[in-house]
């Protein structure tokens, strides 16, 4: 199948979708004043659990840890892209996932979706389909403390690059343009991935230095490693056309953005909402004979949120969405 355009996409929101969901809903997407796209992470809803790990500071005292961890997934759509394109999302800047997500109403038939479900990091993303890895679950986590030699939250595992830290809250999907060969191709699944990915979020000293408040880390095995090997469609990995970028913070983190309403903006606002529907009540416009007019004090009003223009290509998103070179994984069919 020959691919269906070249070069970058102007607007790839008339193209693709991503949702960040959880219980299979999607989360309301919000900008911050800087632009960026936001969702708020939850520890709220049904499915989220507490976490426990017994553990030991250098002294030898040993004590609890408790913190709440929400399953969540990424959906990503072709809404309206003339063919198939590979779909990359990272998560807190690792590459999470591959799948190729095909046109709507493909004529082929329903098993060519045009949208697919990212619901954990696979183990050998780079080497076999998302279908055939170990897939571990992602979870919004809070940051833990970490207690270092001398005591303390300095800490305990290394310091974070500065990349490291400016990707935490992130869930990235970078879109290749692709272009299936017709060959079918043998591949064996290694035994690595088998064992599953772990990733463990961020203490809160790496947290404090990246200013996050949350954190993705694994959770529950969802899939197992298919045994043996599968046959495959081979395709090329062709150009870079599309990126998207979604953050993800608690609700101070996103007021401090300016992403959502500070908690005394939000009550202010329902007051002027509650004096403006008495104004209305009581009559008090003019006209003749009307009830005592009620006086209202004019509030100002939220700066308007605006979605901005599509963003460059970062050079260095593509460069790591390509370090393994140019040839895609093998794609079910």
């Amino acid at each position: 199948m020959a691919a269906a355009a070249a070069g970058p996409i102007e607007d790839e929101s008339k193209y693709f979708k991503v949702d960040v969901c959880v219980g299979d809903a999607p989360l309301p997407i919000v900008t911050a004043v800087d632009g960026g796209e936001w969702v708020v992470a939850r520890f709220d809803d049904p499915t989220t659990t507490m976490m426990k790990t017994e553990e030991q500071d250098p002294y030898g005292e040993r004590y609890t840890q408790e913190w709440p961890a929400t399953p969540y997934a990424v959906r990503v759509s072709n809404e309206s892209y003339p063919g198939p394109v590979e779909a990359q999302v990272f998560v807190d800047g690792k590459l999470a996932g591959i799948q190729v997500v095909y046109k709507a109403n493909d004529e082929r038939g329903p098993q060519y979706k045009n949208a697919m479900w990212f619901r954990g990091f696979a183990s050998s993303p780079q080497v076999i389909s998302y279908g055939k890895d170990t897939i571990t679950q992602f979870l919004f986590t809070l940051p833990r403390a970490a207690a270092a030699r001398g005591g303390g939250d300095q800490g305990a595992r290394p310091k974070m690059s500065a990349a490291d830290r400016a990707a935490l809250e992130s869930i990235r999907v970078v879109f290749h343009d692709v272009q299936f060969t017709g060959a079918r191709k043998e591949v064996a699944v290694p035994v690595a991935a088998r064992r599953g990915a772990v990733v463990s979020g961020v203490n809160k000293a790496s947290a404090k230095d990246a200013k996050a408040s949350t954190s993705t880390a694994t959770g529950a095995t969802l899939q197992n490693a298919h045994a043996g090997a599968y046959t495959g469609s081979v395709y090329d990995r062709l150009e870079v056309i599309a990126e998207r970028t979604i953050r993800y913070g608690t609700k101070s983190q996103l007021q401090l953005r300016r992403a959502l309403p500070s908690d005394v903006e939000e009550a202010t606002g329902e007051r002027a909402k509650k004096t403006e529907t008495e104004e209305g009540v009581g009559g008090g416009g003019g006209g003749g004979g009307g009830g005592a007019g009620v006086d209202v004090v004019e509030i100002d009003a939220a700066p308007t949120r605006v979605k901005p223009e599509p963003r460059a290509l970062h050079p260095a998103c593509v460069a790591a969405a390509l370090a393994a070179g140019n040839d895609g994984p093998i794609e079910l069919e």
